[in-house]
């Protein structure tokens, strides 16, 4: 049985989105339709186009809406004659659409297009609604997700934490039309070294780019909160605090938290599914590359950030074009991954056929042949020496490059995942 679906997607890069109106790449006098297009052809984020193409290819009405892409979502909000608050224009504009378009299948990439307290209710002001999917690929989320009928996660780390809610697992993947994009055609692997993405500071990502900076004169693209305060006052009372304590302790003892899940998650507090949750939010050890203290934090001046190697962020097709010309690019998981590889930035650099080097992961065989399709680390130090080893032997880097690419063309594209998203989706209407 065919079903209709809305995909709710969210523009990560508000500042890079903003300069494209600037700098005349999108104008916000255009059609919305028009406008729709134009981004969706971006490939900021979750492919939007692969989503689309393979949904619709298998007989559904399929639809994504950029949630937060203020002058698009304006646009059509106008053309259809809705009126909103300007203070409240993302979910008076979105819900207006839902309502519009009646969707069988609201389907959440992530939690931030509507509060928690909206989401839950969804069904009931949006009646056409029959199915709620949400999909989550962050490992250290521990949010209450029992609302959602489907439930999909892209990280083994959370097949544990939502267990009760029988998630469906599927790795990120890639989609494999951007590799052939004119905009791709007679490009040159122009730098030798890179890293591109979020360098999650204050975590161990950040320190372990910074030391290959400062050994290699890495090429960095990075984005990451400046403004971090690493001594914030929590201000909470102590009464809180052991209360909070207690609760948490209780409701973690074996037998009551196995008995509290027996009970349909939907009637169940969202805070004391949230401190469930919260409970297996683990960092290993080994995952903390190189070791990062709490004065080394404190001290952090973010100079290394100065530097001439260090570029500003991109996204888009920008980013998969610095990927394409680097011959080698590093990668670092987040810390709450543990000893688990999960993360999208894998099946890029591997797609677009650069040579990825990244922290092992206990599940690393059942994506990529280690030292034939990417190279991993288990330590600081086996990290510099297999880049080093790398840089001095390119030849060695271009055929893991290859290979890598190769097996995710094969086996790690949009269109498989979509495919298998919409059977399980049809399977459960």
């Amino acid at each position: 049985m065919n079903f209709s679906v809305v995909k709710l997607q969210e523009i990560d890069a508000p500042v890079y989105f903003e300069n494209l109106y600037t700098n005349k790449k999108l104008d916000k006098s255009e059609r919305y339709v028009d406008q729709h297009t134009k981004i969706k052809n971006l490939y900021i984020g979750y492919s939007a186009r692969s989503f689309l193409k393979n949904f619709q290819k298998l007989g559904n009405q399929a639809e994504v809406i950029f949630w937060n892409a203020e002058f698009l979502q304006k646009k059509w909000a106008i053309e259809n004659g809705i009126k909103f608050d300007e203070k409240n224009w993302k979910k008076e504009i979105l819900i207006a659409q839902l309502k519009k378009i009646k969707p069988e299948v609201l389907y959440f990439q992530n939690l931030s297009s509507l509060d928690l307290q909206t989401r839950k209710n969804i069904k009931t002001i949006v009646p056409s609604i029959k199915k709620v999917v949400i999909h989550i690929g962050y490992p250290g989320t521990y949010k209450d997700l029992s609302y959602g009928d489907i439930l999909f996660i892209n990280s083994p780390v959370l097949i544990e934490r939502y267990n009760y809610l029988k998630p469906h697992f599927l790795y990120h993947s890639f989609d494999e039309e951007i590799v052939n994009l004119p905009y791709f055609k007679d490009i040159k692997k122009n730098f030798k070294l890179g890293f591109v993405g979020g360098l999650r500071f204050p975590e161990s990502r950040y320190f372990f780019v910074k030391r290959l900076h400062e050994k290699f004169n890495l090429n960095v693209w990075g984005n990451f909160n400046r403004n971090f305060d690493h001594k914030v006052k929590n201000n909470t009372s102590i009464f809180k605090k052991i209360l909070f304590y207690f609760v948490k302790r209780f409701l973690n003892l074996g037998v009551v938290k196995k008995c509290i899940l027996l009970i349909n998650p939907k009637k169940i507090n969202s805070k004391i599914l949230e401190i469930l949750n919260a409970d297996s939010l683990k960092k290993s050890s080994n995952s903390i590359i190189p070791n990062v203290t709490q004065e080394d934090i404190e001290k952090e001046d973010f100079k290394f950030t100065e530097s001439n190697n260090f570029h500003k962020s991109v996204y888009g097709l920008d980013y998969f074009k610095v990927i394409k010309q680097t011959e080698i690019l590093v990668n670092k998981h987040a810390d709450r991954a543990n000893i688990i590889l999960d993360n999208i930035k894998m099946f890029e650099i591997t797609g677009m056929g650069s040579c990825l080097v990244s922290n092992y992961g206990s599940n690393l065989k059942d994506i990529f042949e280690e030292g034939s399709e990417i190279v991993t680390y288990k330590t600081m130090p086996e990290a510099e020496e297999k880049i080093k080893y790398l840089i001095n032997n390119p030849k060695v880097a271009e055929e893991i490059a290859i290979k890598g690419q190769k097996r995710t063309l094969k086996d790690h594209t949009s269109s498989i995942r979509n495919i298998e998203i919409e059977k399980i989706i049809k399977n459960n209407l």
